[in-house]
């Protein structure tokens, strides 16, 4: 029981440790108890023209991140919105209760 003990405790200890490793160009702040936000996924926003559509695509993980399903790419997001030629991707980022759930959505803009 004892070792039982360490493995899940030293599970939840990696967990938090890497739910705060991130890799986008701009990223919001991932609360324990619970965050919502969009960023950009490009920071080169001079020249951007969102377009007239919108399209998502999402994954969502269960379980603290024992289970994930779902496909954000962006070909799905832009399939999912009727977009031809994509012109600009944002992401959203959520979760709750200590990363019990997670969900990222791609969101792209285009015609």
């Amino acid at each position: 029981m004892k070792s039982l003990s360490l493995c899940v405790l030293a599970y939840l200890v990696s967990l938090f440790l890497t739910s705060c490793i991130g890799s986008a160009p701009v990223e919001g702040m991932k609360s324990p108890v619970g965050a919502n936000w969009k960023a950009p996924l490009n920071t080169n926003l001079n020249n951007v023209t969102l377009g007239s559509k919108v399209g998502r695509a999402s994954v969502k993980s269960y379980a603290f991140g024992l289970y994930s399903v779902g496909d954000m790419s962006i070909a799905t997001a832009a399939a999912n919105g009727g977009i031809k030629t994509v012109r600009h991707a944002d992401y959203e980022y959520t979760n709750a209760f200590f990363f019990a759930y997670q969900e990222m959505t791609m969101i792209v803009y285009g015609d």
